[in-house]
């Protein structure tokens, strides 16, 4: 009976030996798996990022200052997107500013959808003290589709001017389809263009977009917009 109570004692023992000794095979597999983990989502941050300042492109690589920085906006003025294009021209970044606005009513006159923000337009510039020698509005029409009007519009006039380099600040992601069409319009003006994307005065921003609801959607959005724009031979392949 005692050999037979040391041959248990012996058995336990023995299994609390294997156990312990898989628990530390278990954790060490969690742990393992849980680096592999961390590396795959900071890998995959890494590349959403990537693919975030793909569709939001900046090049501030320019050997003098643009002879205009170019504010895309629709038919409404960001505050936010105007102080910055408005800093550049401060800064000595670009020797004026122009704001492209669309007309969203068919009408000879300036209509009353245009009348406030060209007001705000206006007030923000004084308070940055910029004004008319500086400083100038283009209302372009809203005939589809609207970037690539907007665009063909604006450049003629900017050619026109003699003017050879621009600096375009779009609204975040929607700044890579602006480029690639303002570049294709001003290709045989040769006219050179500058993206800048800004997120400022929007509620997201380029770090982490893919963890905000806005962030995501104005991606997809933005996105979906560039591959139909590429589909319609609105952007050459050779810009694609």
């Amino acid at each position: 009976m005692r050999y037979v109570i040391v041959f248990l004692d012996t058995t336990r023992h023995s299994e609390m030996y294997w156990m312990k000794k898989s628990s530390k095979w278990i954790w060490g597999g969690i742990s393992f798996a849980g680096i592999l983990l961390l590396f795959a989502l900071g890998s995959c941050d890494k590349f959403l990022l990537k693919v975030g300042r793909y569709m939001a492109p900046v090049n501030d690589r320019m050997e003098s200052a643009a002879d205009v920085v170019v504010l895309e906006s629709s038919e409404h003025v960001d505050r936010h997107l105007l102080a910055r294009a408005a800093s550049m021209v401060s800064l000595g970044k670009a020797r004026r500013m122009v704001v492209v606005l669309h007309q969203t009513a068919s009408c000879e006159f300036l209509s009353a959808d245009l009348k406030a923000p060209l007001s705000v337009a206006r007030k923000a510039l004084d308070g940055l003290g910029l004004d008319e020698t500086n400083c100038r509005v283009i209302i372009t029409s809203s005939h589809h589709p609207v970037t690539l009007t907007a665009a063909t519009e604006a450049m003629k006039i900017l050619a026109g001017e003699g003017v050879r380099s621009v600096i375009l600040v779009s609204p975040g992601f929607h700044t890579r389809r602006s480029y690639l069409v303002y570049q294709s319009i001003g290709a045989p003006f040769r006219i050179k263009i500058y993206p800048h994307a800004s997120f400022e005065g929007d509620n997201h921003g380029l770090d982490k977009w893919w963890i905000q609801y806005h962030g995501v959607c104005d991606f997809i959005e933005q996105g979906l917009k560039l591959v139909y724009y590429m589909a319609r031979g609105y952007i050459p392949p050779k810009l694609k």
